[in-house]
């Protein structure tokens, strides 16, 4: 599957254009580069379901980027 494109500034942490994230907290790792975030989500996923046997041999592919990551986000609890 092909990788989408991820824009420059979104590689930059210094890039954040979302005017109240420091208020919010809503996005615990905007201030991450978003390469990072992905590679977060991916092993956070493989590390749960190492937690099962059954599904410790299951292939985690990497998360794919969104093509435009600052604009999607929610925050539920």
């Amino acid at each position: 599957m092909p990788e989408l494109p991820i824009e420059e500034s979104a590689r930059n942490p210094e890039s954040v254009s979302c005017p109240i994230a420091r208020d919010c907290g809503g996005c615990a790792r905007i201030t991450e580069p978003y390469v990072e975030q992905l590679a977060w989500k991916t092993e956070r996923v493989r590390a749960a379901l190492a937690q099962h046997e059954a599904l410790a041999g299951v292939e985690v592919e990497p998360c794919l980027a969104a093509p435009e990551p600052w604009r999607y986000r929610n925050r539920a609890k």
